[in-house]
């Protein structure tokens, strides 16, 4: 058994959890992507159901069903989530710089002006996701989200990590700044995971965001739960996109 099958043998057995597993099909995403949209793609080139077929990196963009203004990007292989062990692996597409390249769908579906600090790239744990195909949400921030990173001076952020300096939807983040090109060419994940690791944590309960902050910085920011405490950076979306003009 591996790490993720054991993963969710142990939250199986949780009773705040089984009844939630016996309601939801957990694989429907990996159906949309691997006997839908691909297969719609190789036979006529169409991207129905997705909104982007990729198959030279490996990825598809698909609009959520419950969400009007929010996209998810998937792999075209079976990935479950952030604490699958491919995800490390260097060879690996980078999935979130990838995201970020989608972010423009976010704004052509809400036909208003979105700025770029207020698009937003998620990444849930594994008990806060109802899906086991890895899945980054592409949506905009929520209003109180981007208050709390307009009051921080960006000038003074590093690439060290520190604890962000008031709770975000209830929630201790941890934050460091990247650059534009580290989002383009770093693998994301490996360092969420090294810093769930350093904090003596476990990635299948971690989560994190990525945030624009100007035209050459963003900001990572990661929370780490256990399973009883269930912490999802999904929350600091708005799929409404209140903060579209």
């Amino acid at each position: 058994m591996n790490n993720t099958s054991k993963a969710l043998s142990v939250l199986l057995l949780s009773g705040s959890f089984l009844s939630v597993a016996h309601a939801v099909d957990r694989d429907i995403l990996w159906d949309k992507v691997h006997n839908q949209c691909e297969p719609q793609y190789k036979a006529d080139g169409k991207y129905t159901p997705c909104s982007l077929v990729d198959e030279h990196d490996g990825y598809v963009i698909y609009k959520g069903d419950s969400d009007k203004y929010q996209y998810l990007l998937l792999p075209t292989k079976q990935i479950t989530g952030i604490e699958d062990e491919q995800l490390l692996a260097d060879n690996q597409p980078n999935y979130i710089y990838l995201s970020w390249e989608a972010r423009d769908l976010v704004a052509e579906k809400t036909d208003r002006k979105v700025r770029e600090q207020d698009i937003s790239l998620t990444v849930n744990s594994l008990n806060t996701r109802s899906q086991d195909q890895l899945h980054v949400h592409i949506s905009c921030l929520a209003q109180p989200v981007r208050e709390a990173l307009d009051r921080m001076d960006v000038k003074n952020i590093d690439n060290d990590w520190h604890v962000f300096p008031e709770p975000l939807k209830t929630y201790t983040f941890n934050y460091k700044k990247l650059s534009f090109s580290e989002l383009k060419n770093r693998n994301i994940f490996k360092d969420v995971s090294d810093k769930v690791a350093a904090d003596g944590g476990e990635l299948l309960y971690s989560t994190f965001a990525v945030v624009n902050l100007d035209s050459d910085n963003f900001m990572i920011l990661e929370a780490s739960g256990t399973l009883e405490k269930r912490i999802g950076a999904e929350k600091l979306q708005d799929h409404t996109c209140a903060l579209a003009q």
